[in-house]
Order: C-alpha cells, then sequence, then structure tokens
C-alpha cells in the first residue's frame, strides 16, 4: 500500500495553470487528466507523479472528474484494482458519485477490491449503509458480480453498525436476495435466513413479479432431484454414502461474517506463507552434506545413483500429485453439490414455512405466490420445492396454469420422472389428479403420446432407448388413467394412441436405422472373431506329436487355458453374430422397443465383450506357451497389452449395455420417492 505524491509544494513553481480556467469545457479538462488517468489505471508511482505535475492542485480536488462516466481519481484507483493511502482526500471524495451513481465503494465491490473496501469503511464508517434511493448499494453490486468475500465484508460491516438486516429497504432486500440466488451463494442465504427470518418475507422483484421461492423453481441445478448422477456410475456412489455437514458450512459463514466486522474496523495485513515442509531439495542438500564424509570412490557412483533416482521419483511425485489432484478436486466436486442440495433444501422449507405464517396471520391471499412456485418445480423437476409447498398448503395440488395443466401434466410433458413419481405419494386422489383436461382437450395420456422434448430426449443415448423411455412413459401414465379417458378423443379427435404413433413416426426410424448400424458394426467383429479363433483351434500352439497325434503342450495349464478360452470365444462369438442377425431381420414395430430389440442387443453385446476377452486371454496363453518357457516375466507385459482391447471395448461400449440392461432389467424410473403422505 502506497500513497500518491504530494505536489502541494512543487505546484508554487509551475508556470503552468494551478486549475482550469471557468471556461474550461469538460473535454479539454478531460484530455487534460488523460495522462493521470492512464498513469492510475498502471499503478506506477513514477508516472503518477509525471502526469500529476502538470495538473496543480486538479489533482488534489478528489471530487473532480478525470473520465467521461464521470469516474474521480478515487474511482479509478478503486476500480483498477488497487489502493493509495493519502492524508488530503476529503469525507466528499467517499461518498462522490459519478455518472451511474457509483461510489467508489460501489466500485470496490463491483471489481472485488477487497482491499480498498476495507479501507474505505475505515475511513468513512457510513459509506456500506448509503441510501439505495440515491444510487446502486455496494452490497447489491457485490452480489450481482458474484464477489462472494465481498458480500460478507459489507454483510458484517451492515449488521456491525446497524444491527438489523442487509439491505434495510424492502426494495433493496428483495433484490439483494435475488442475486445471492443467482450467484449461487445459497449457504450466505440460508445463513441471513436464519439470522433475519423475516428476510424470507420479503415483496416481489422484477417485472413479473418473481418471488424468491419461484425463482429457485428456476433453477434445477440447485437441487437433488434437478441434478442428473447416473445409477451406476461413481459420482452416485459417492454421493450416496457422503454426509453433507451443513452445519459446519454455515458455521463457517457465521465465522467469515465476525471476520468481516473486525476487518472493516481494522484491515488485515497479508500474512506470511508457512514454511515449506520436507522437498526434494532439502532431501538433495542433506545428501549432499552426507556425501562429503564419505570416501572419494564412491562419489560419482552415488551421484550417478541420486541422479537417476531423482528423475524418476521427482516423475512419480508428481504423477501422484496430479492424479490426487484430479481425484481431490473430483471428491471435492461432489461433496459441494450435495451441501448446495441441502442448504437449498432448508431454504425452501424456511421459506415455506414463514411464508405460510405470514400469509395465515394477514389473511391474504397465498396462492399467487405459491402457484408460480410450484407449476415453475413442476417445469423445472423439482420435486423438493412441490413437497414443501403441498405440505403447507395440501390444495395447491390443484393448480392450473394458463392451459389448465397441473404439476403432473407438466412432469409428463416435460419427462420429469421424480416429480410423476409424487403419484405415489398421494391416497385417494391419484386417479382424479390425472383426470382433468388442457384447453385443447387433451388428457394425461395425450401428454404421454407427444414426443418428449428434445432436451429431455438427448439425455439419453440412442434412439431406440429413447423410443424405449418413451414408451414406458406412455405405459407409466396409463395406469393412473380412468379406462374411459385411454380412448377418449382429443379435439383433434385423436386417441392418445394415435397421438403416440403419430408423434413417434421418426423416432421409430431413426430407432430402427441406430439398431441396424449398431448390429451392423457388431457383427462384423464378431464374424472375425470367429474365423480367427476357429483356424487357432485346429492349428493348436506347439503342434502335435508325430506318434499319438495328441498336442506337444497338451500337459501344460497354458495349454489348458488356451483351449478353454478358445471355445468360449468360438461359442460366444457364434452366439453374438445369431443375435446381431436377430436384431438385423426384426419387423421394428412400435413395441419391439420395450423389451424385445434392447434384449437381443443386450446379449449380443454382452457375448461379444466375453468373446472378446477370451480371445485376448487364448492369445496371451499361445503367446506364453511359445515363448514364455522359464520366462515367467514374459506374462507382465503379453498380459498388459492384452488389456488394452478389452479396456477399450469396455469403455466405449459397456457403458450402452450397462445403461440399456438397467433401462430394460433394471429398477424402475417410477417409484415412490419417500414415505410421506402429500395429499
Amino acid at each position: 500500500m502506497s500513497s500518491l505524491p504530494n505536489l502541494a509544494a512543487n505546484t508554487s513553481n509551475n508556470n503552468v495553470h494551478q486549475s482550469p480556467s471557468p471556461g474550461r469545457s469538460e473535454k479539454d479538462q478531460l484530455w487534460r487528466c488523460l495522462p493521470l488517468y492512464r498513469a492510475l489505471l498502471r499503478g506506477d508511482q513514477c508516472d503518477l507523479e509525471l502526469a500529476a505535475r502538470p495538473l496543480g492542485p486538479l489533482y488534489k480536488a478528489w471530487d473532480c472528474k478525470i473520465t467521461r462516466a464521470g469516474d474521480t481519481t478515487l474511482h479509478v484507483i478503486v476500480g483498477a484494482g488497487k489502493w493509495f493511502d493519502d492524508p488530503t482526500v476529503g469525507p466528499s471524495a467517499y461518498t462522490s458519485r459519478n455518472n451511474d451513481g457509483h461510489t467508489p465503494l460501489c466500485v470496490a465491490a463491483m471489481v472485488g477490491n477487497m482491499d480498498a473496501a476495507k479501507n474505505l469503511l475505515q475511513l468513512n464508517p457510513g459509506m456500506g449503509s448509503l441510501d439505495d434511493a440515491v444510487g446502486p448499494h455496494p452490497i447489491i453490486e457485490a452480489a450481482r458480480y458474484g464477489h462472494k468475500e465481498m458480500v460478507l465484508l459489507l454483510i458484517g460491516d451492515m449488521e456491525r453498525k446497524l444491527g438489523g438486516s442487509p439491505p434495510t429497504k424492502q426494495s433493496s432486500a428483495s433484490h439483494f436476495l435475488h442475486l445471492l440466488v443467482l450467484a449461487g451463494f445459497y449457504d450466505v442465504l440460508l445463513a441471513l435466513l436464519r439470522r433475519h427470518p423475516g428476510l424470507a418475507r420479503t415483496e416481489f422483484y422484477g417485472d413479473n413479479n418473481e418471488s424468491l421461492l419461484s425463482l429457485l423453481a428456476e433453477i434445477p441445478s440447485a437441487f437433488r432431484s434437478g441434478t442428473r448422477l447416473r445409477f451406476w456410475h461413481w459420482q452416485q456412489l459417492l454421493y450416496s454414502v457422503m454426509h453433507a455437514k451443513l452445519e459446519i458450512r454455515l458455521a463457517d459463514i457465521e465465522k467469515s461474517l465476525v471476520v468481516a466486522q473486525s476487518s472493516a474496523t481494522s484491515p488485515s495485513r497479508q500474512s506470511p506463507e508457512p514454511a515449506s515442509g520436507l522437498t526434494w531439495e532439502y532431501c538433495t542438500r542433506l545428501a549432499n552434506c552426507c556425501i562429503l564424509v564419505c570416501p572419494k570412490w564412491l562419489v560419482t557412483p552415488i551421484y550417478s545413483c541420486m541422479n537417476h533416482v531423482g528423475i524418476m521419483m521427482k516423475s512419480m511425485i508428481r504423477a501422484t500429485r496430479e492424479i490426487w489432484k484430479t481425484t481431490t478436486r473430483a471428491i471435492r466436486h461432489i461433496k459441494d453439490t450435495k451441501l448446495m442440495h441441502e442448504e437449498t433444501l432448508d431454504i425452501v422449507k424456511r421459506l415455506c414455512e414463514e411464508l405460510t405464517k405470514h400469509y395465515s396471520s394477514t389473511g391474504e391471499d397465498i396462492e399467487p405466490v405459491l402457484r408460480k412456485a410450484l407449476l415453475s418445480a413442476a417445469g423445472s423437476g423439482i420435486s423438493e420445492i412441490i413437497e414443501e409447498i403441498i405440505e403447507r398448503y395440501p390444495d395447491a395440488i390443484w393448480f392450473v396454469d394458463s392451459e389448465n395443466h397441473n404439476l403432473f401434466h407438466l412432469a409428463v410433458i416435460n419427462r420429469y420422472e421424480k416429480v410423476f413419481s409424487l403419484i405415489y405419494q398421494l391416497s385417494v386422489y391419484k386417479h382424479l389428479v390425472t383426470a382433468g383436461e388442457d384447453t385443447s382437450g387433451n388428457n394425461i395420456l395425450h401428454m404421454a403420446g407427444k414426443l418428449a422434448p428434445l432436451s429431455r430426449l438427448n439425455l439419453i443415448s440412442g434412439a431406440a432407448l429413447q423410443m424405449q423411455r418413451e414408451l414406458q412413459w406412455f405405459q407409466e401414465v396409463e395406469k393412473f388413467v380412468q379406462p374411459t379417458l385411454r380412448t377418449k378423443r382429443n379435439s383433434n379427435g385423436k386417441t392418445p394412441k394415435m397421438v403416440f404413433t403419430e408423434e413417434h413416426k421418426e423416432l421409430v426410424k431413426e430407432g430402427e436405422k441406430w439398431m441396424k448400424e449398431t448390429a451392423n458394426s457388431c457383427i462384423f467383429v464378431a464374424s472375425l472373431t470367429t474365423t480367427v479363433v476357429f483356424a487357432a483351434a485346429i492349428t493348436v500352439p506347439g503342434g502335435n506329436n508325430q506318434n499319438s497325434g495328441f498336442p506337444l503342450f497338451s500337459n501344460e495349464t497354458a495349454f489348458t487355458t488356451f483351449a478353454v478360452s478358445a471355445a468360449f470365444c468360438l461359442f460366444s462369438s457364434v452366439a453374438s453374430v445369431l443375435m446381431f442377425l436377430s436384431i438385423l431381420t426384426s419387423r421394428y414395430a412400435e413395441g419391439d422397443f420395450l423389451r424385445r430389440l434392447p434384449k437381443r442387443l443386450i446379449l449380443g453385446l454382452g457375448t461379444l465383450f466375453i468373446s472378446m476377452t477370451s480371445l485376448m486371454i487364448a492369445f496371451s496363453a499361445t503367446i506364453y506357451l511359445v515363448f514364455g518357457q522359464k520366462k515367467g516375466w514374459i506374462l507382465i507385459p503379453v498380459g498388459i497389452a492384452a488389456l488394452i482391447p478389452v479396456i477399450l471395448f469396455e469403455s466405449l461400449q459397456f457403458p450402452l449395455l450397462l445403461d440399456m440392461f438397467m433401462s430394460t432389467y433394471g429398477p424402475s424410473i417410477f417409484r415412490k420417492q419417500s414415505s410421506r403422505i402429500l395429499h
């Protein structure tokens, strides 16, 4: 931290005018201040002195605007991410505003200049609580530009001085809370709601009169139901076993607020970095000291050995460090994601509790607030918000939008299975909520017959699996529809089945094309494997005994391994060819995509994987029989090389095989989410 050059003593000897003449235009003044403006941006002390010398008292007039945007010298310094101490700065400079109404503290909040913000709050204690009716509020600008530390600093400053919740005005509070949500600062928002429960009752904000609850309902990634984790993926497993310590996260936020309050009073100094631990350089110095006491004839071999070991150790340490960083980064991401889900769920619970308590005490109509939030959550696939709203206000289950769609209609239209699965938590109403029709005369089965949105279809790999998922949706919805509605016609005179056939005509063609292309590719590999292994089985490695006709290596364990793996390879590859051949000759009707075609593809890919693995084992056994006698080490490179095609096949085709198996034989995507009865 440095100080601006004090040129008061130098200006008396200057022949340049001490201040701009009254008739001097604004543009002329901006041109004169341009060198100073550029020097301030660079932050070079020498450049500042040279640029400021011709200006005289103008340089000390901190309120003078030196840019077209109306920024003063203090605005420019803070906006450049710097800070200079100068005792000549008057109180008016701290509260001066540019053409956009921003004070220097606002600019510091916008760019995240923590050093400047702490000093400004210390030099002018009232700056952090300026009335936002005059101009933008610093804490709102900090939230808008996503500077979390700055937000915590300003919250701590306001709570220390005002003893209340930031900001103080209702409109500013609503705007601030909305910006916290948009910035993803859910932990800060939750900490504020815990400290100041009244913030949950803030008014609507924006042209759409959007409440905080409806804003959260449009961010599916902030909730567990809106985050896509594959059932078999390691992320799902880690997420399920990891314990999210929400109270520790909130305690850290509370601690940050306390630190922010104290740092606003006394700006923090840069703490020295802790001394590094044991490093390779330290070990090298220690070894050099030990070498000094060694005999001379040992020095050269020791140095040579240290050089090779050092290169190897550094490579291993570097690789281990990268693996550790990648692993810890992935684990930290899962942990932060789960903590975020816990935070948003707690926020929703507090919002619903405070809103229902407030509207019940005032007697006002709560339905406009809850309707938009519930229908937005249904359209975004956030089941947590829907559960909490219905828990607090059971009649919300009957809310409909302008097209007469209720929450289950929207779940079916947008293909959100977790939202539709809430129907399992209804008592006797599950057949009533599905009986309604929209403005076009479509019942919920008509909606299931329409093609899913492209954004939802693209989450499933392959047109055949997409068609299978569409059939599963139609059959699931059909279970909850009254028998009379299954054949009822809409305004266009179409039954649900007719709508399904018409909407999915192109998807059936794409599914047929995808299945045939996959089968053709795999049948070529399976046929090639059959040919190779058949030839290998006839010409056994090592040849046969001329007298008995038995293979020469028949008593070797490796030969038995070769024979068994070759047999497995031949039988599985032939079975794979037959499975893919049956796919090519299928009739490709709509219903075939539900189980018949996926089952054949699963068997074909599974047997092909077995044949590929068996082929590699047979080949490795042959290599060992021919070249590896009394050379056991040869198994290591051969085994590693044999694993490469198996791993490649597994990484490229196994995810598709597993997805298809889980979709066909795995647990249904429609199931009861919890034991809580909603209605």
